[in-house]
């Protein structure tokens, strides 16, 4: 019975000593697209390859569901990242054995990150969408400056159209801190195939310096990498904004590009929009914006709404008369103090009269001088448009 218990905690002894602990760790957990992260493979706390073994990555860009795998040379190796990726890693022995490592997840950064609103609503005649830029919600705070892209590719002279700098500001990064991509690093899950060698006497060889529409000529005056252009924004990464009906496949993807002035016709409607920032290198950000137009008879021309008016009796502005009213089916207006209490309010406001600065909510006296708060509520075919501001009553 001894015999027997020592040679099962010797042959357990030995199953533990031939056992192999495997560790993968990763330079960064986020990493910006386009650039690279270190994966390093260690087996007993030691990153020297054991040649006993040989060592295998994976990577999975669908949260595990499938996995890509190849031979590793070093025990550390350099993944360029263009989506969240999971990474894993595992040794065989000569006998087939394999040995597994954890997995590690890595957070792609998106090199351009901007939101758009999900609608925007009640559009009359015609929407530029060039002034999208006003609606862009920054996600962070990092800078990217932009070009309008229209009917053609980026560099040629007649369609890289400068757009004068605002103060909006598009990501850059989630955390901010994406410079431009390393393009010299190749994926080694993905290895390019050979390339045809370029002629360098062809003109339309993008590698040819000599060519005019050339990105990377420096005397290319549409180029906006190009530092002698005199409306090259300071920051390195520079974008190129274009206006899709169905969403591009890619960065550099301009198949279904559309002009940026479009309407909903006499009958309104809805139309989606797509709206990409990409860079030259083809990274691009995307979002859509669903666009809702009023018909022509739901349209009604601007407001005049006055910001002062004096009740004075002399004949001029006596009343706070709001001009273009008679398009509504109704108008109701309600005034208030500073400290929040409801002065006036008038139903059908315009056709049943015109305020002249006197109270009609328990009281009938004469509002003194001073700044008043408004909300003009306007309806029209069954929906309700809101104008709020400050008016002065000047005695």
């Amino acid at each position: 019975m001894k015999k027997i218990i020592i040679s099962s905690v010797l042959f357990f002894f030995v199953i533990l000593a031939n056992a192999q602990n495997v560790g993968l760790i990763t330079n960064k957990t986020e990493a910006c697209e386009g650039t690279v992260v270190t994966l390093s493979v260690s087996v007993d706390g030691s990153y020297t390859m054991d040649p006993n073994f040989k060592y295998f990555l994976q990577r999975s860009d669908d949260n595990g569901s499938t996995w890509k795998t190849i031979e590793m040379t070093n025990s550390a190796v350099n993944v360029p990242i263009s989506s969240n990726y999971l990474f894993k890693a595992y040794i065989e022995n000569n006998t087939g054995t394999k040995f597994e490592s954890n997995q590690v997840a890595v957070k792609m950064l998106k090199l351009i990150d901007f939101q758009l609103p999900e609608v925007i609503d009640s559009i009359c005649g015609e929407f530029n969408l060039e002034d999208l830029y006003l609606y862009l919600q920054n996600q962070s705070g990092s800078d990217i400056n932009y070009y309008q892209h229209w009917n053609g590719k980026h560099g040629a002279p007649h369609n890289a159209k400068p757009k004068a700098k605002t103060s909006t500001t598009f990501t850059v990064a989630e955390g901010g801190g994406c410079n431009c991509p390393d393009p010299t690093t190749i994926d080694p899950f993905n290895p390019p195939a050979n390339p045809p060698i370029p002629d360098p006497s062809d003109p339309t060889n993008p590698s040819n310096p000599q060519d005019p529409n050339n990105p990377s000529d420096p005397s290319n005056p549409q180029d906006p990498n190009n530092p002698g252009n005199p409306s090259t924004p300071s920051n390195p990464v520079t974008g190129l904004i274009s206006y899709h009906d169905l969403p591009p496949s890619n960065g550099k993807d301009y198949s279904h590009e559309i002009q940026p002035g479009i309407s909903g016709g006499p009958n309104g409607g809805s139309q989606t929009i797509y709206v990409m920032i990409a860079t030259p290198d083809g990274k691009f950000g995307l979002d859509s914006v669903k666009l809702n137009f009023l018909s022509e008879n739901e349209c009604c021309p601007e407001l005049f709404i006055p910001n002062s008016f004096s009740p004075n009796g002399d004949g001029v502005n006596d009343y706070f008369e709001v001009k273009g009213l008679d398009c509504y089916d109704k108008a109701t207006l309600e005034v208030f103090n500073q400290w929040g209490k409801l002065v006036y309010k008038q139903d059908n406001y315009g056709v049943s009269g015109w305020w002249n600065g006197s109270v009609n909510q328990g009281g009938n006296t004469d509002l003194t001088a001073t700044t008043y708060y408004f909300l003009l509520n306007l309806e029209k075919n069954g929906k309700t448009k809101v104008h709020k501001g400050y008016v002065y009553i000047n005695r």
